[in-house]
């Protein structure tokens, strides 16, 4: 019962790193690299923050929907419940936190969706015809 020891692993006589692992551990940081800043650059993993106005303007229906005024200016109550209570709160702002805090997982998906929609790069369905099909030679009554 002492102290814990490092064993270190005895390499093979002749065993030398060579370029070619040099080579792939290079090509490697610069992968990780690339996808960290393009993970930076992201839209939504830059609006991570409550105050943030890009997330605020995406989250702003999705506050409105779960931000129920129970008395007019005095009460409100948010509609997403937790340990199966409604809480309720003396302003919307608190409920808004209580949202952040809480319920992140629901606003963070509420976010990706809402800049998902927003985004003018998504894939979107194809225009009717694109596909080289003629709907005139579809049978009648059914609809592509």
């Amino acid at each position: 019962k002492g102290a814990a020891s490092v064993v270190r692993v005895r390499l093979a006589e002749g065993f030398a790193e060579g370029e070619e692992d040099r080579a792939w551990e290079r090509s490697l940081e610069a992968r990780l690299r690339q996808r960290i800043q393009q993970a930076e650059a992201a839209p939504v993993g830059r609006m991570i923050a409550m105050e943030d106005a890009e997330a605020e303007r995406l989250l702003a229906a999705f506050y409105a929907a779960n931000c129920l005024e129970r008395e007019p200016g005095q009460k409100y109550q948010c509609q997403i419940p937790f340990k199966g209570v409604n809480k309720v709160f003396k302003g919307p702002e608190f409920v808004k936190k209580h949202l952040w805090n809480k319920h992140a997982a629901r606003v963070m998906d509420e976010l990706y969706l809402m800049a998902y929609l927003m985004d003018p790069e998504r894939p979107r369905d194809a225009p009717p015809g694109a596909d080289g099909r003629d709907d005139a030679l579809a049978p009648a009554g059914t609809k592509r």
